[in-house]
């Protein structure tokens, strides 16, 4: 049984996947950057000798590229057990200086390739005979609360946390479960290219808050439907 991680190349999505392999989990992780999968499935395959450690260069907006994906997994009988939904990029500026291709950029990385893409799993983990799987998305804490300058990336995570409530729902009778994370700012490379002028020294560390994700995400014997994550006051 394998964990997929979207966004599994940097930042959380690296850090969960570091999380899992520790605990002797096999993985997959997916980003669109050839160099950067290479280079951290490098890295995860020295933490475990016993974890499998497996990676694609895939855009969740595709697809075409998703179809071929879950191809793959049927043909080489990789079942998975949990989907971890991580990728995501964001926008940080005012109503005035937003044009289409923010808009589109945002929304495709957030929204649209999220939806496109869990959609396409649940398809193929419905047909798995295994049970006690779930889905796991990282939402932010802006999926709860409009904040300015960030307009774009609110509208889409706000989106995704529709999509993936109405999807719990859809999903009660079945054997896969629907996690929604919402965790605070997080010292990774995401706001670096923002101009946010955020001080990232003071947000948490993703080591921290994977390890958090991933402890509730194994707990099998409870089932939490929403994590709030933030920085202790």
């Amino acid at each position: 049984m394998y964990h997929l991680i979207t966004g599994g190349s940097s930042g959380l999505g690296y850090e969960i996947a570091k999380h899992l392999i520790l605990m002797d989990e096999h993985v997959i992780i997916l980003g669109r950057n050839v160099d950067k999968l290479e280079n951290a499935t490098n890295k995860l395959k020295e933490i475990s000798r016993k974890a499998d450690v497996l990676s694609y260069s895939l855009d969740i907006s595709i697809e075409e590229d998703i179809d071929a994906f879950i191809d793959t997994l049927e043909t080489s009988g990789k079942p998975i057990k949990q989907l971890y939904n991580v990728a995501g990029t964001t926008f940080y500026g005012k109503i005035s200086d937003i044009h289409k291709e923010d808009i589109d950029k945002v929304l495709k990385s957030n929204m649209i390739g999220l939806m496109l893409f869990t959609s396409k799993m649940v398809g193929f983990m419905l047909n798995e005979p295994y049970e006690d799987k779930r889905i796991i998305s990282v939402l932010s804490t802006a999926a709860l609360k409009g904040k300015k300058f960030e307009t774009i990336y609110n509208a889409a995570k706000w989106g995704a946390r529709g999509y993936l409530e109405s999807l719990r729902d859809e999903l009660t009778e079945t054997k896969i479960e629907v996690i929604n994370v919402f965790p605070g700012g997080m010292k990774t490379d995401f706001w670096k290219d923002s101009a946010s002028g955020y001080d990232v020294d003071h947000f948490m560390d993703p080591a921290d808050v994977a390890r958090n994700i991933v402890k509730v995400a194994m707990d099998t014997k409870v089932y939490v439907t929403d994590i709030t994550i933030g920085r202790p006051k």
